[in-house]
């Protein structure tokens, strides 16, 4: 979204490539080199980087260009609430505040560099366009899934705002963060529920350990259900390039391929 929004007069360095774990993400020397000389600092926010937090506030100190792109969310009752204060951070996967947070960033980035305001403006309303027939897309493909067969369960619980967005309902062995591992009794508490109503697939996910949706395939398994790996999403991270998921847009489109596939079979 920053590239999008920002434009091709700006340099953006990406400190977390494909594949990488932002919650479990601590910056190496470089990294802390890269952001003391950036002139601007954009984070998604809400605690998803919580391995950044602690320096982006002193930072913030210091450069007045640090900016987190739920800030960009005004009305927080559109977000997941988890605990008091605490929402979940992977509100990207709704895209009607994906949309807000591009809004959001050319008006920032406006403010920051008034000279280049009309440039940055009228690339974040594209991008929300864009954004918009994504989501109008995601609905009418998942609407292909029998309506029973509409249940998305994952690797961790990153997908919430996807669910709330598409309709359809979501499960998920680990917490909104994979800094702990899932409990036996949360696996075993899974795989009743999956075999009791037949669900179809699980799905893992690209920049999380596959060793507890490995768990709840063989504890099916056991139980005489055949439960499918319906695909590998992309939560937390973006796809390498070549994969189709190199841009937020192919993210989100690979992941409803996977589920419509996954979940119609």
């Amino acid at each position: 979204m920053v590239a999008e929004v920002a434009g091709p007069d700006v340099s953006v360095q990406v400190l977390m490539g494909p594949g990488v774990d932002p919650h479990l993400f601590s910056p190496s020397p470089q990294d802390v080199e890269k952001m003391a000389l950036a002139d601007a600092i954009v984070y998604s926010g809400l605690h998803l980087e919580a391995g950044l937090s602690a320096y982006l506030e002193r930072l913030s100190r210091k450069n007045p260009h640090v900016y987190a792109l739920a800030d960009g969310i005004a009305d927080r009752d559109q977000l997941i609430r988890v605990a008091h204060e605490l929402y979940d951070p992977h509100f990207w996967n709704d895209l009607e505040l994906w949309q807000a947070a591009a809004l959001s960033l050319g008006e920032k980035l406006a403010e920051w560099n008034p000279e280049q305001a009309t440039g940055y403006q009228s690339r974040a309303a594209a991008y929300a366009a864009r954004l918009a027939e994504l989501q109008e897309w995601g609905r009418s493909e998942i609407a292909r899934i029998p309506e029973s067969r509409r249940i998305l369960i994952t690797a961790h619980d990153a997908f919430g705002y996807l669910g709330r967005s598409l309709n359809i309902e979501v499960e998920a062995v680990q917490g909104i963060s994979t800094n702990t591992e899932a409990s036996i009794r949360t696996i075993e508490d899974l795989v009743e529920a999956i075999v009791t109503r037949q669900i179809p697939a699980i799905f893992s996910e690209s920049s999380v350990s596959d060793k507890s949706v490995r768990a709840i395939i063989d504890g099916c398994q056991r139980r005489g259900h055949d439960l499918k790996l319906g695909g590998v999403l992309y939560s937390d991270a973006l796809g390498p390039p070549g994969s189709g998921a190199e841009t937020f847009v192919g993210m989100y489109r690979s992941n409803v391929n996977a589920m419509v596939s996954g979940l119609s079979d």
